[in-house]
């Protein structure tokens, strides 16, 4: 998961500045679009869904790599670079390029500075602010039970900063039993409420978010997952709405999980109709083949490949994914079209070539129900 905070500047109208530890970066775009360059000179495309916050990023040139793993293995504890939702119509990513673990850097900005008149809770909570040492805000909170919302935040913040996650559940776990009161603080609101945080929602799918009750609980959700604490995750997503976030939430879960019917169940009625309900119908189409049920896999990987007008990365992704299902029948020949069709794209693409390498090497002759495709839509790839 990356967890970072910035302030953004409004500069004009699709143009913004973007202020963070190591420096100021610019963004430039509109509702759905938009390209970004970094403090640290990375330049980077978002493309979003307008009105549900979803967003996918890549970093230019087109020829990136991205952590995409099998969703049938293990999750690693850093988030993929390729996504977010945003609550915000126009979703920005980071501007500033820089990492979650960078050494010696607050990943917190704020503009707020104590009055004359300040309590001393309130001075030592600021002098708190840019400390990277999660200890730090443990004595706080001792020290000034005043503090507990605040910087119980920064605490959560800076424990992953440090990917120091047992303490950041600690932390997590306290707010969250005190979220109705976490809000509306005035440490909180004065400091911190400007801020914007990214979660992870899924495997290669993130979140720009205002700091409020629902980020609480996806930073809640990522970090128990992060410790493969699954069933404590799901018992704090399941407290949100039922939203296209929670939902692939939710279904995240239950793939590490390989609770295959669940997602099955789960993903029940769901059409390929934008980004968010293609990777739903890539998860189900995973969950059917890993029960072998390769005909009903056959038939939902068609609907996720059925749109062109789909991100690359999730077409890519839906390609890899069926070539697994045709390797899983010996389908060989089958398998490495599909894994030509993203070599002609990105050759570069994450897990490409050891899939390749699967296939290269057969001389087998393929056979006749190998020679086609499944019938497609004329959209399809």
């Amino acid at each position: 998961m990356g967890l970072r905070f910035r302030k953004r500047i409004k500069v004009l109208p699709g143009l913004s500045l973007t202020i963070s530890p190591r420096g100021i970066g610019t963004s430039i775009g509109v509702n759905g679009f938009r390209i970004t360059h970094g403090a640290s000179g990375r330049v980077t495309r978002t493309v979003g869904l307008p009105g549900t916050g979803i967003s996918y990023v890549t970093t230019v040139p087109t020829h990136h790599k991205t952590n995409r793993e099998r969703i049938t293995q293990p999750r690693e504890s850093e988030e993929t670079q390729y996504a977010i939702p945003s609550p915000s119509p126009s979703p920005d990513p980071d501007s500033s390029g820089t990492s979650s673990t960078d050494s010696g850097h607050s990943p917190v900005v704020t503009g707020a500075a104590p009055s004359l008149l300040a309590r001393g809770y309130e001075r030592d909570f600021y002098d708190a602010i840019h400390d990277t040492n999660v200890e730090t805000f443990s004595n706080l909170i001792a020290q000034h039970p005043e503090t507990f919302a605040a910087a119980g935040l920064l605490g959560v913040v800076v424990a992953v900063h440090n990917e120091d996650y047992p303490k950041a559940e600690e932390f997590v776990e306290k707010l969250w039993n005190e979220r109705s009161r976490i809000f509306t603080d005035s440490l909180f609101v004065k400091y911190l409420s400007h801020n914007h945080v990214e979660v992870g929602i899924a495997d290669g799918v993130s979140s720009v978010l205002p700091l409020d009750e629902t980020t609480l609980a996806l930073l809640y959700v990522e970090i128990l997952q992060i410790q493969d604490k699954l069933d404590k995750a799901l018992d704090v997503v399941r407290t949100l709405p039922v939203t296209p976030v929670s939902m692939l939430s939710v279904a995240d879960i239950l793939v590490q999980k390989k609770s295959w019917s669940d997602v099955v169940s789960l993903t029940t009625g769901q059409t390929n109709t934008d980004d968010i309900t293609c990777l739903l119908m890539i998860y189900r189409a995973v969950a059917f083949r890993e029960q072998e049920y390769f005909d009903a896999a056959a038939e939902t990987f068609k609907e996720a490949l059925k749109s062109k007008s789909r991100t690359p990365e999730l077409r890519h992704r839906a390609l890899l994914e069926r070539a697994d299902s045709y390797l899983a029948q010996g389908k060989k020949a089958l398998a490495r079209k599909d894994l030509e069709k993203i070599l002609a794209d990105d050759p570069d693409y994450h897990g490409l070539k050891e899939a390749l390498a699967q296939v290269k090497d057969s001389t087998e002759p393929a056979k006749t129900s190998e020679t086609s495709e499944p019938a497609e839509t004329s959209e399809t790839i």
